[in-house]
């Protein structure tokens, strides 16, 4: 029996956590193309244990990333294999010059990794998301490496020289860079006047979990805050730095008609911060209950703050969204105002003025977009954009 081919993901994501980034869905849909996949996690530090302490809302993911570390090398219930590294310090110790040849190093510093990876340092494909990676390309016997960018990195933290030396590096050593928008293709093009080609590959959706059978009785504790009589505004997704907390306060004391409903961790004080009789915390719900819930709102939401940090930024729940008919309003940024071109769900807004009018014109246009919605965001199914990562690589 032929040995299947073998591909390493060094991902941003964790099987586990409440957010589902796009190389998970990648992992999952190569592997039911034939493929067997190990995917490596972000690694585990002495550090995180802080977070724990502090019960700070990512204390769950941790602790299961400490489970993970135990556990080694281990087969998910998707299909994929999943490693979760465990080091002394934290992964970004590597933007510190002092800490930068551990990073680029570990393998010589820690000699027992090559040994965890066992079976696994021959790949016929290794795809890095984070330069932070970087000593993977050591360790790993590979024939095809990518470079999968999916933010602009410099603008999402202070990343420093090291970082950046790491970034020069891999689009160096990639046979193929691919950008999750071509905001992110353009930026990394004049940071470093690349010549190399850059392949555009946009997150997308899993259909068969948002349009599977949902189960009302299950989501009753939700629906029962939905209000026939209010426009019912939802957002799902993580509420950090990057999310606009202000202007949904202002939203939500402008016009007493919405209900504003939040699905995510949220740190206690920006609950405190935001309590408002329109404003619903709901904490964490199961992916696999999202596409039964969604369709129970109005309009879904991405209140992002107005930085660089969000302008290259393909959001998942754009699609997600627009899978389960819902009209889609959100901060102007560079990448979404040129999706806007192309799909009529999504609504722009830059102030509050202009926030509150387009969730009114989004209302009334929700039953007009609704097909539009649901067949464009069809288009962008996870299974269909592995297909295109594949036939970019030449491997479909």
């Amino acid at each position: 029996m032929k040995q299947k081919e073998r591909v390493i993901v060094a991902s941003h994501g964790f099987s586990n956590s409440p957010f589902k980034v796009g190389s998970l869905h990648l992992s999952k849909y190569m592997v039911r193309g034939g493929f067997q996949v190990l995917l490596i996690t972000v690694p585990v530090s002495l550090f995180h244990f802080a977070n724990v302490l502090l019960k700070r809302p990512s204390s769950k993911e941790i602790v299961a990333k400490f489970k993970g570390v135990f556990r080694g090398i281990c087969k998910t219930e998707h299909g994929f294999f999943e490693w979760v590294p465990f080091t002394i310090l934290p992964f970004s110790a590597g933007n510190n010059k002092l800490f930068r040849f551990t990073v680029e190093n570990a393998i010589l510093i820690l000699p027992f990794l090559k040994k965890r990876l066992h079976n696994w340092v021959n790949a016929k494909v290794l795809i890095i998301e984070n330069p932070r990676f970087i000593w993977l390309t050591k360790i790993v016997k590979y024939e095809i490496l990518i470079y999968r960018v999916t933010d602009i990195y410099s603008e999402m933290e202070p990343v420093g020289e090291a970082f950046i030396e790491f970034e020069r590096k891999m689009i160096e050593k990639a046979d193929y860079i691919i950008a999750t928008s071509s905001v992110i293709k353009s930026s990394l093009t004049r940071k470093y006047s690349l010549k190399k080609e850059i392949s555009v590959i946009e997150n997308g959706v899993e259909l068969e979990n948002f349009l599977r059978n949902s189960n009302e009785e299950e989501l009753l504790p939700y629906l029962n805050l939905v209000k026939k009589d209010k426009i019912n505004l939802v957002f799902v997704g993580a509420m950090d730095s990057r999310f606009d907390f202000e202007i949904l306060k202002l939203l939500a004391d402008s016009i007493l008609e919405v209900e504003i409903f939040l699905f995510g961790p949220a740190d206690s004080k920006i609950i405190k911060s935001l309590k408002k009789d329109n404003v619903h915390f709901m904490g964490v719900v199961e992916y696999e209950k999202l596409g039964g819930l969604l369709k129970y709102f109005d309009i879904g939401l991405l209140p992002f703050i107005k930085s660089k940090a969000n302008d290259g930024r393909s959001p998942m729940k754009l699609f997600e969204y627009g899978i389960c008919g819902l009209p889609v309003v959100a901060r102007k940024t560079q990448d979404l105002a040129i999706k806007s071109k192309y799909y009529n769900f999504i609504f722009l807004f830059e102030d509050l003025a202009e926030l509150i009018k387009m969730i009114h014109e989004a209302y009334e246009k929700k039953n007009a977009i609704y097909s539009e919605a649901v067949n464009s965001s069809k288009l962008n199914s996870w299974e269909l954009i592995t297909e295109r990562l594949l036939k970019t690589i030449n491997l479909k």
